[in-house]
């Protein structure tokens, strides 16, 4: 073997590494291809509803909103659950995997962050968000009705979509908050060992991040009013737990921000 083959070795490895330790992130945990996407509201309504007369979403704190979880949404957090709790084994040395890249990993594949902050961002706006199931949609009441549908599919090209669907009391269509980002990602640049790999894995997952501001900003066009919940300590809370790194971590936090209304 040539010194300039010598040379290389090493960030061959490395790379390999990278590939064999996001391929075993979802070959250990049996997921399937990520689920095809249908409509939002597929299995919601039978068919496209009528247009509401409403220009805006009403909001403010006298405003009840029914939210519920598009199909493609609980296909999707099921299929990204899956690959988030074998990378969390791996990081707790429960099965075999770098624990630096494999705790990147879960925090990249967390399918519960992106619905933490959509739930957070329209508490904001309503008085009261209810969260009901698709078998309870029937019985359920409010002022506006809230479809969400998230994507995020962190890979080589990585895609994130987040979008709310309102609808009126008489379940017709108002408007749809909205935020989209997607960028190319080379596996086969990354070097520099695990601490260099998991950066990169961090790296992809911002591509959500950016779409879930671009959703809040969405959002902010297609109310009637400003936040209902707009309290200082609230907010600076909410900004200090989305900044924290463990994914159970930052939910938790987030949820304890509800004090601080």
């Amino acid at each position: 073997m040539t010194a300039d083959r010598m040379r290389r070795l090493p960030g061959a490895l490395m790379r390999l590494c990278a590939l064999s330790c996001a391929l075993l992130l979802a070959a250990c945990a049996g997921a399937p291809p990520i689920p095809p996407q249908k409509d939002a509201a597929a299995g919601i309504f039978p068919g496209e509803r009528p247009k509401s007369p409403l220009a805006k979403v009403p909001a403010g704190p006298d405003v009840k909103a029914v939210a519920v979880l598009s199909e493609n949404t609980l296909a999707n957090a099921a299929w990204k659950r899956k690959i988030h709790d074998n990378a969390r084994a791996m990081a707790q040395g429960k099965r075999f995997g770098d624990a630096t890249i494999a705790s990147a990993g879960a925090e990249l594949f967390d399918p519960d962050y992106p619905l933490a902050w959509v739930a957070a961002s329209l508490k904001r706006y309503f008085g009261s968000v209810e969260q009901v199931s698709l078998a309870q949609l029937p019985q359920a009441s409010g002022d506006v009705l809230a479809i969400v549908d998230v994507y995020a599919y962190p890979a080589d090209d990585s895609v994130a979509r987040i979008k709310v669907a309102f609808f009126d009391r008489e379940l017709r269509h108002i408007a749809d908050a909205s935020g989209e980002d997607a960028q190319h990602f080379n596996m086969w640049a990354r070097t520099g060992g695990a601490t260099a790999i998991a950066e990169g894995y961090r790296r992809e997952n911002e591509v959500l991040m950016r779409a879930l501001r671009k959703f809040d900003a969405s959002l902010a066009q297609q109310v009637s009013g400003p936040p209902a919940q707009a309290a200082g300590g609230y907010d600076a809370c909410l900004q200090r737990a989305l900044v924290a790194q463990d994914p159970q971590l930052r939910v938790a936090a987030m949820a304890a921000c509800d004090a601080a209304r």
